[in-house]
């Protein structure tokens, strides 16, 4: 992809270009490995049909790091019959440029390593004729440093004995120097590839295996300043004294002047300008007008939703106890930064610090205050998820809001609560009434949702677990009695043999206290029931508690399901289908039979395009990782426009607000990952508050768009 935009401005910044190095102490001990490490240096492949290839280094050793001699290169290819896995030992070198070509042909694949052939595969090859594309440059596992050495790949050609070719190029450590290179181990390729059956493919390939154990970490530390930023990285605007934060304020002012708030929207940012309005309710609902959905705002006008998730000043603080020699001039834990330490003082939150720094005693209030502002001139319409309903001290927001409410202390059987059971029913509800209740009248609350994607899929193990307990369990009595009356029509025998009960079984008593093995049909019959009567409750007791708000459902993973009766079965018990999806295109064209099929409103509550710039800050390289802040804000254009188009979206949440710390949001519990869980460029400002204007332009030219593409597509069906 290719994308150019330039809206710089003087608070705004630009990828890193130059850098230098600091020291400290560190030590680590082995732990057990619980997954195969990998480095795909090149794939296209299709497992399940047995087409494509990878070449890939793997260890998968018990024990953690795992160690330079456990490390095999693997040459994957498949006949379109059977996969073969040849793979290849020697006696690795660190720091010797190794030069590798598979060559995959009709009859035989062979793996050639510094001019000599080292593994030689009877076989035909028959490549991926389902992708368009191959990917490089792949880290599976080294984010948690699970090794204790890193592959630095340097090039990468691939081309067919017909003459078609393409090359791939990576980040020479000049570039972004090893101690930046750790947080991200790898640089992801995806390059345009596609050969046919016959043709002979070679794939050329160098790469160095670099030391990166205990002591060698310890040599490189410390790797982040008192900002939260890179010590290795520099870049034009990166913050390197106090004085800078209040010069940032400065900048803003000046941007933010220029931008002004948008005039034609109202309290509740539903358009003022679309040429249509309904009844005022007080609330926000939908309405469809020739054959598109909308929300209504409270006012009865219609709104077209773009929103932000996360926006707060006190999430995701990163972990420090174990490897405090990373964090160079951490502030006390008491004293004016005690806010930004968390977990009884193990973490320590970088974005809370800088918005002390840069707004001082009254932050929380200031820096909401300034959120705020931001997302008006932006063109957004509100909060997304995680963002609360009172925040951060400045009292109720005066922006709509997503909430989203978890079960808490409900008991499970497993993951899920025991539905059919009156005592965690009436808990579940308490659960529900103590989110809900105090804001039934809060017209600024877009609507309620209950849990979180793949968290709220009922899987069938959780099934199998409540057919696992005996007959004093609500929810064994309920799938057993459905089995028996809805599969096998009250024939108790048919049961007893599909199920594989012994002994003799002659009433539907017995049969809810037997032990089963109930076939997988069977289960995925029951999985469906449960699920049904699970969203069931859940969708009429929110309804019950406050019936003025809409109802979201749990933000379901588009495609992250068991199957599509997932979404179907929440699509039936949710006023809008909220849904999360992580993709570069818009994703209506995959899914567009199944929401027509339901035909319900929907809302996309996370999507994003996290900027990279190839790793030379710190930041991951997320799996929609755009390669720059302007790249990153044309493709948000692109998403909301086509978004806009779609009948049955009525709106959308960029995640996130704020850049995650480089240093990580979790804990793995592995001294030597520089990076703890995710550590990605999400925000719309970044870890020091400053706004990415490169990205923020095109972003504030899409949302101020969106209701007007959206009218003109109602009233122009089938137009692009």
């Amino acid at each position: 992809m290719n994308f150019t935009l330039n809206t710089k401005s003087s608070f705004c910044y630009c990828a890193a270009t130059s850098f230098f190095v600091a020291g400290a102490v560190l030590m680590a001990a082995p732990a057990q490995a619980q997954e195969t490490y990998r480095y795909s240096l090149a794939s296209q492949q299709e497992y399940g049909r047995k087409r494509g290839f990878k070449l890939a280094f793997e260890a998968n050793n018990s024990t953690i790091p795992r160690q330079l001699g456990t490390l095999d290169l693997v040459m994957s290819v498949s006949d379109g019959k059977s996969w073969r896995f040849p793979k290849f030992r020697t006696n690795w070198q660190l720091d010797h440029e190794y030069q590798v070509k598979a060559v995959l042909g009709p009859k035989q694949s062979d793996l050639i390593v510094d001019g000599e052939r080292v593994l030689q595969s009877a076989g035909g090859f028959l490549p991926s004729d389902a992708k368009g594309e191959l990917s490089a440059g792949l880290d599976s596992r080294n984010i948690d440093g699970t090794t204790d050495y890193r592959v630095l790949q340097t090039a990468l050609r691939v081309a067919t004995d017909k003459g078609q070719a393409v090359n791939g190029t990576f980040p020479t450590l000049a570039q972004r120097p090893f101690a930046v290179f750790l947080f991200e181990p790898q640089t992801p390729l995806h390059l345009p590839w596609k050969s046919a059956p016959g043709e002979t493919v070679t794939i050329e390939t160098s790469f160095r295996l670099l030391r990166a154990d205990a002591q060698t970490i310890a040599g490189l530390a410390p790797f982040v300043d008192k900002f939260g930023q890179s010590v290795h990285a520099n870049w034009p605007q990166k913050i390197k004294s106090e004085t800078q934060f209040q010069q940032a304020v400065m900048d803003e002012k000046q941007r933010e002047s220029a931008w002004g708030q948008p005039a034609d929207f109202d309290a509740y940012n539903g358009s003022t300008t679309a040429g249509w309005s309904e009844k005022p309710t007080g609330f926000f609902r939908t309405t469809k007008r020739n054959g598109f959905w909308w929300l209504v705002s409270p006012l009865g006008n219609p709104c077209f939703y773009v929103g932000v998730d996360t926006v707060t000043g006190t999430f995701e603080k990163t972990p420090i106890a174990g490897r405090e020699a990373f964090f160079q001039d951490l502030p006390p834990r008491k004293g004016p930064f005690a806010p930004a330490w968390g977990a009884a003082g193990k973490a320590f939150g970088f974005t809370t610090a800088n918005l002390i720094r840069k707004y001082g005693e009254n932050w929380e209030t200031a820096s909401w205050k300034e959120a705020e502002y931001r997302l008006r001139a932006w063109g957004f319409s509100g909060l997304g998820k995680w963002s609360g309903i009172t925040t951060q001290g400045a009292g109720p927001t005066q922006l709509p809001v997503q909430p989203v409410l978890r079960r808490g202390a409900v008991p499970t059987i497993g993951r899920m609560p025991d539905i059919f059971d009156e005592t965690v029913r009436a808990a579940f509800r308490a659960s529900l009434e103590k989110g809900i209740t105090p804001h039934i009248n809060n017209p600024y609350i877009l609507g309620w949702s209950v849990g979180n994607e793949h968290e709220e899929i009922v899987l069938p193990t959780d099934i199998k677990a409540m057919l696992a307990k005996d007959a004093t369990t609500p929810a064994k009595r309920a799938l057993v009695d459905y089995a028996l009356d809805h599969i096998y029509n009250g024939d108790t025998a048919r049961l007893k043999a599909a199920w594989k009960i012994d002994g003799a079984i002659a009433t539907r008593e017995a049969l809810q206290a037997a032990t089963s093995q109930a076939p997988a049909g069977d289960i995925e019959t029951l999985r469906r029931y449960f699920a049904d009567q699970y969203y069931g409750y859940i969708y009429r007791t929110v309804k019950e508690i406050d019936p003025n708000h809409l109802y979201f459902g749990f933000w379901i993973g588009l495609g992250w399901w068991e199957n599509d009766e997932d979404w179907r079965l929440i699509a039936k018990h949710a006023d809008v289908v909220g849904y999360d999806v992580y993709r570069y295109d818009f994703h209506a064209n995959q899914y567009a039979a199944l929401i027509k099929e339901t035909d319900k409103p929907t809302m996309c509550g996370e999507f994003s395009y996290p900027s990279w710039d190839g790793g030379a800050r710190g930041n991951g390289a997320y799996g929609t990782f755009a390669p720059d802040d302007a790249t990153a804000g044309q493709l948000y254009a692109k998403w909301v426009a086509d978004a806009a188009r779609d009948p049955h979206t009525v709106g959308m949440h960029w995640f996130q607000y704020r850049d995650q710390p480089i240093a990580g949001r979790g804990q793995s519990n592995r001294p030597l990952a520089l990076a703890q869980d995710e550590h990605f460029a999400f925000g719309l400002v970044d870890i020091t508050d400053r706004p990415k204007c490169d990205m923020i332009a095109p972003m504030r030219a899409a949302n101020l768009s969106a209701v007007k593409t959206r009218v003109e597509a109602s009233q122009n069906p089938g137009t692009k």
